[in-house]
């Protein structure tokens, strides 16, 4: 089976400084992958990356046979999708037609909406529970509600590849859950998310592997019950804590001031 998303030895150097060191890391079908690391750690660089949003001053980026910095955007659009992490303005358009923006991958020359951009529509309001605010306007949402509706509007896309940036800084743990069981249900069907993520105790809970990065280079990658050890979150956070994880629950230990 090939990687959906594949980073070669990237790097990237901005005003002489390597904010990305020597990256290597490949994205499977199923997987829920974890960026975990501080801020200034390279992990918004590394997503903007694999989307050719970047460039890599080495290395090199993939997505399936692309190389994301020359190709098609429309090609690359329905295969990869990037959450940003701040939502921005919705130019006055309501919910629906905010998700709706998600499908122009795939509409005709003249931009006539299908049966099937409608029914991709549907499915990705039902996905992230946005029937109650579909006739809201975007811009008078929560930041938790706009969140979910540009997860929604990703899920539109039908691309396989999720890249989410910080998908849950600003919701609360119930939506976070469900935010991420969304995700689950989605990389079921052939996807598979990379995730920007501070809370080492949700990247524990929803993450198959996880990647520890410290000013741009990867310290430590696995799963997270062998990645997420006393040393190596001390070393990347500079914090005294460490998460358990087991068949049944993720515990986070941190030690009292």
């Amino acid at each position: 089976m090939s990687a959906l998303l594949t980073l070669a030895s990237v790097s990237v150097q901005r005003a002489g400084a390597k904010v990305v060191d020597d990256v290597s890391l490949t994205l499977d079908e199923g997987e829920v992958v974890g960026l975990l690391g501080p801020n200034g750690a390279g992990k918004s660089t590394l997503l903007r990356v694999a989307l050719g949003l970047v460039p890599c001053t080495t290395g090199r980026a993939r997505i399936g046979d692309l190389d994301p910095a020359t190709a098609d955007r429309r090609a690359l659009a329905k295969l990869a999708v990037l959450l940003p992490e701040r939502a921005g303005s919705g130019s006055g358009l309501v919910v629906r037609d905010v998700v709706r923006t998600g499908r122009f991958a795939h509409l005709g020359a003249l931009g006539a909406e299908t049966e099937a951009d409608r029914r991709a529509v549907d499915e990705a309001i039902a996905a992230l529970a946005l029937g109650p605010l579909e006739a809201r306007s975007f811009d008078t949402l929560s930041a938790g509600e706009r969140k979910r509706v540009l997860l929604a509007r990703c899920f539109a896309q039908q691309a396989p590849a999720f890249l989410l940036d910080e998908p849950t800084s600003t919701l609360d743990l119930g939506h976070a859950r469900a935010l991420f069981a969304a995700v689950r249900t989605r990389v079921a069907k052939g996807g598979a998310a990379l995730v920007a993520i501070h809370d080492l105790g949700l990247a524990a809970a929803v993450c198959d592997r996880v990647v520890a990065l410290r000013a741009g280079k990867v310290i430590a990658s696995g799963r997270p019950g062998d990645v997420l050890g006393p040393e190596v979150v001390e070393s990347v956070f500079g914090a005294r804590m460490a998460v358990e994880v087991d068949a049944e629950e993720v515990r986070v230990r941190i030690p009292r001031s």
